[in-house]
């Protein structure tokens, strides 16, 4: 009785210390990442591309394209150009995320664990991501190869979506984004109107004092 006494004793006091690891790896294994996912619709606006479409995100059962991107970078504006462009006839096929990394410090560090699971590096930007295939910058070279892909994942029944595999929330806005450039005209419009009549406004004073002298 003494000898399985003992033996509960230690496997109870094994099984104590083996928890905790398995909890630190479980916790590990579901520890959130933090990004900040864009819609195409922003990013265009961040980047002062004409985006007027009819365009939903969020879309179930379609192709997810991954963007990371750099705001500023003339090749990512170069590639969003592109999207744009296709819209019509690829939005029924794909859903845009894209995440900035220059500014956001989170989305450069997913990058980084995307690029991780594809056994890479992401040297730059933009790094694109369509199913199993990466690209690392972009030329308009790469547009036929890139519209053929999106049609043969979509026809996958069984598509491999890394941020799936990372439990990365893409939920990106529906909202309708105003671009920054029509934002930009329409406060230099406002500024100029303000300048002008501040200006006759102080001409108009001066010819009054000197008549009134």
């Amino acid at each position: 009785m003494k000898k399985i006494w003992i033996r509960f004793v230690g496997v109870l006091a094994l099984f104590t210390m083996l928890m905790p690891i398995s909890v630190m790896a479980e916790e590990e294994k579901s520890e959130d990442i933090q990004s900040s996912p864009t819609s195409i619709q922003e990013a265009c606006a961040e980047e002062e591309i004409a985006f007027e479409h009819d365009y939903k995100n969020n879309q179930k059962n379609k192709v997810n394209v991954y963007m990371f991107r750099g705001n500023g970078c003339s090749h990512c504006h170069e590639f969003l150009e592109y999207l744009s462009s296709i819209i019509d006839n690829y939005g029924k096929y794909i859903n845009v995320v894209t995440y900035e990394v220059w500014e956001n410090q989170d989305n450069a560090a997913l990058m980084e664990k995307v690029a991780e699971k594809f056994e890479e590096e992401a040297s730059g930007v933009p790094y694109i991501v369509i199913g199993e295939k990466t690209f690392s910058g972009y030329s308009s070279s790469m547009n036929e190869e890139i519209q053929n892909l999106i049609k043969e994942e979509y026809k996958k029944e069984d598509r491999y979506d890394v941020m799936k595999e990372l439990g990365v929330d893409i939920t990106v806005s529906n909202d309708n984004v105003e671009n920054k450039a029509n934002k930009t005209s329409s406060s230099d419009l406002i500024i100029s109107i303000v300048s002008i009549v501040i200006i006759g406004g102080a001409i108009a004073f001066v010819v009054i004092a000197r008549k009134q002298n």
